[in-house]
């Protein structure tokens, strides 16, 4: 599977964020504390639902926010598929394509 597109709101420090992707090899630079983790945090979130640095998905949620969205396009064997992982009070909801 071949990510395309990522977006998330409120994901630790960053309000709203869209980064795309190409298929070949992506590099995510930057200087310290422009979010290069989130990026992949994110990812990772959207992939296995949960954080790889914290137990509790609130610890993730950007301080100050009760709801936390990450949305991302994907394509397998040429064909695309959008999931979206939506959290707020602690009730995770996962939709794809057509639920979106």
């Amino acid at each position: 599977m071949i990510i395309k597109k990522i977006s998330f709101l409120n994901v630790r420090k960053t309000t709203e964020a869209h980064y795309s992707f190409i298929p070949q090899t992506n590099l995510i630079v930057g200087k310290n504390g422009a979010g290069k983790t989130t990026i992949i945090e994110a990812l990772f979130l959207l992939s296995t639902t949960k954080s790889f640095r914290k137990k509790q998905n609130k610890a993730i949620i950007k301080e100050g926010k009760k709801k936390l969205e990450v949305k991302g396009v994907f394509f397998k064997k040429q064909r695309q598929k959008t999931i979206k992982l939506s959290i707020e009070n602690k009730k995770k909801t996962i939709k794809e394509d057509e639920e979106i």
